[in-house]
């Protein structure tokens, strides 16, 4: 039993990776936006969490406090605050994503950066840390990129918000698996950052 419910997730998983092998831009636009929900539900579920340590979310609930706050026409002073939080076009979370998506192709330019070094018999990194205008330069130049792409890919005419009402949609199940490529994208741009320097002369 456990052997076909195995077998069942490995199918499962595999029909997920069927999606990437058309390797078009509409895919590349559906893959990243994919992750940048992800990024967007883990800040979501922390705030939460946190929600249970914090003083304001207990104090909130107090009655008295609740009607004060009603007199000034708000009924739901935690909605209120979620909405803040959590709202995707605005909240702090979706301020956060975003910051964590462009982070992300900042390490992944510059680790593309660090591995092109191998085709060149001298040192671009001495080049770049010889002056703070080489220095400028080069931030400009892996900085610039990653804001663009995710401008097109993501945030141009709101195009997240039609993919994020997209996967609302979607079972907590098939999300679970969304999570689980998000997290091996992370893991293998962070790693890649790393072993790049090995290519550093």
């Amino acid at each position: 039993m456990a052997w076909r419910q195995s077998c069942r997730r490995i199918r499962s998983i595999n029909s997920i990776l069927e999606q990437f092998t058309n390797f078009n831009m509409e895919t590349i636009f559906w893959y990243w936006n994919m992750v940048h929900y992800c990024i967007y539900l883990f800040f979501n579920n922390i705030s939460n969490l946190m929600n249970y340590i914090n003083p304001l979310y207990y104090f909130l609930k107090i009655p008295s406090v609740k009607r004060f706050y009603a007199k000034r026409n708000i009924d739901d002073m935690h909605g209120a605050i979620r909405n803040v939080v959590n709202n995707p076009s605005t909240g702090i979370n979706s301020v956060q994503a975003f910051g964590l998506l462009g982070g992300l192709l900042v390490l992944l330019l510059m680790g593309i950066y660090n591995t092109c070094q191998l085709f060149f018999t001298v040192s671009i990194s001495d080049w770049i840390f010889s002056n703070t205008t080489n220095s400028l330069e080069f931030l400009c130049f892996t900085i610039a990129p990653a804001l663009l792409i995710n401008y097109f890919v993501v945030f141009k005419e709101d195009r997240y918000l039609e993919y994020f009402k997209e996967f609302e949609k979607i079972d907590a199940h098939q999300i679970k698996k969304y999570y689980v490529i998000s997290l091996i994208t992370v893991i293998f741009i962070f790693s890649f950052f790393l072993v790049s320097f090995k290519f550093i002369k």
